[in-house]
């Protein structure tokens, strides 16, 4: 999938997270939802293997195998970072953000299927 189509699909579940939970925000539109994703995009690029490795190393390689909830937490740890680092993204407490980065998980990956069935 095209880098434009990936970024507009995790700015689409990141919006469903936000709508879905009330202590997740995200300020400023449409643009501040393409501004945050690309951010929280970046940053899981940048940081998510380290700290999906790292989890797997501390659970004693049970995250390794069961590798989905891994990367839930991993995306749930650089979510809260993208909330240190933006000024647009306000998530409160860290089951928010397991629970918004398995919704983003969840309806990208509903959304990257619907759209390669459609292209």
């Amino acid at each position: 999938m095209s880098i434009l189509i990936t970024w507009a699909v995790l700015a689409f579940s990141m919006f469903v997270a936000s709508q879905m939970l009330s202590r997740m925000k995200i300020e400023g539109g449409i643009v501040g939802h393409f501004v945050v994703s690309a951010g929280f995009g970046l940053l899981m690029l940048l940081t998510g293997w380290f700290f999906h490795m790292a989890l797997g190393f501390l659970s004693g390689g049970l995250l390794f195998v069961f590798g989905f909830l891994g990367k839930v937490l991993a995306g749930a740890i650089v979510l809260k970072l993208t909330d240190v680092f933006s000024d647009r993204l306000k998530v409160e407490g860290l089951g928010t953000a397991v629970l918004a980065s398995l919704i983003i998980s969840l309806s990208g990956t509903v959304a990257e299927w619907v759209l390669s069935a459609t292209l």
